[in-house]
């Protein structure tokens, strides 16, 4: 996913919630497994409170963040359950908005 989010005519196209994202990185996560390659998440993406389930229930166990954010991030992991995290349903999300309503849930 490449978009630069400075730039106002296209930082409307950068975001983490499209399905086809989720479904690349989970298709990664799947395609990793069999051959014991971990696979990991860095920057804003691995910080987003509202996918860090979403990364911990498709199996990606690290993730690269601001040291800033590691605290609150590793207190609210803690604190949740990933069964509240539909996999299933947010991989046969057709939309943005409805993984963010998932992810809400």
């Amino acid at each position: 996913m490449v978009a630069d989010r400075m730039n106002t005519q296209v930082e409307r196209l950068y975001s983490p919630y499209y399905p086809a994202v989720i479904r690349a990185i989970h298709q990664v996560v799947k395609a990793a497994k069999p051959y014991d390659v971990s696979v990991s998440i860095c920057g804003e993406v691995a910080s987003d409170f509202k996918l860090i389930g979403l990364w911990l229930k498709m199996g990606i166990n690290k993730l690269s963040m601001m040291s800033s954010v590691i605290l609150r991030l590793k207190h609210h992991i803690c604190h949740m359950n990933t069964e509240d995290v539909s996999l299933d349903q947010i991989l046969q999300a057709r939309t943005r908005e409805e993984i963010i309503r998932l992810l809400d849930e």
